[in-house]
């Protein structure tokens, strides 16, 4: 019982994202094209599968009730890439040893450049361990996006905090959660430990 209990809350860990705050760019203007406010999200990224693809649109548009670009609100993310890595890009070297090195990876976020002519993305598809995008596409499709920007190749990469990484661009959140949640580690403690005491039981009944 206690297994089939563990199993559950592990299967309940679902990547998935949750509607923000609509926020005023409090400039009087627009920040995303023709519209004055803009609306945020807060994604839970669990490493569940090699890799899968989140819709963003209900979250840029408040849950569909508008469209993008129809002068209310207009969030399209910044497409491109983004490598979640063990150390601080700054210090490590452009090298194979460094930044470039996919040993020291532990995700890859992927904003598909699918809206306002490749200006815009409303998909996320995340990347993990075994399944990373090779790392010359990554940085070659990056420095496309940014193209005359001459961003180094650390601006692309962001440094892991351990069990859950906060990647944070502008005013949305991406919780990379590593690890199962300590309760479904308890769960499956105790119930590997009741199974094996059963086995323990029936192999001395049987004697």
């Amino acid at each position: 019982l206690t297994l089939f209990f563990a199993r559950t809350s592990f299967a309940s860990s679902v990547s998935g994202c949750s509607q923000g705050a609509v926020v005023d760019d409090g400039d009087g203007g627009s920040r995303y094209g023709s519209g004055d406010f803009y609306g945020t999200f807060t994604c839970n990224l669990y490493q569940s599968a090699s890799s899968y693809t989140i819709n963003l649109a209900p979250y840029l548009t408040d849950g569909g009730i508008v469209n993008l670009y129809d002068g209310f609100i207009v969030t399209p993310v910044t497409p491109g890439y983004a490598i979640i890595i063990n150390g601080d890009p700054n210090s490590l070297a452009d090298n194979s040893t460094g930044l470039l090195n996919e040993s020291l990876w532990e995700a890859v976020l992927y904003f598909q450049p699918d809206l306002d002519q490749g200006t815009g993305s409303d998909e996320l598809t995340v990347y993990w361990a075994g399944a990373f995008p090779d790392a010359a596409t990554i940085l070659a499709a990056d420095q496309t996006e940014y193209t005359g920007d001459s961003f180094p190749d650390s601006a692309f990469f962001t440094q892991s905090t351990g069990n859950v990484t906060v990647y944070d661009p502008g005013s949305d959140t991406y919780n990379l959660i590593l690890t199962p949640e300590p309760g479904s580690l308890l769960l499956l403690g105790t119930g590997l430990a009741m199974l094996g005491g059963l086995l323990l039981r029936r192999r001395a009944a049987v004697r």
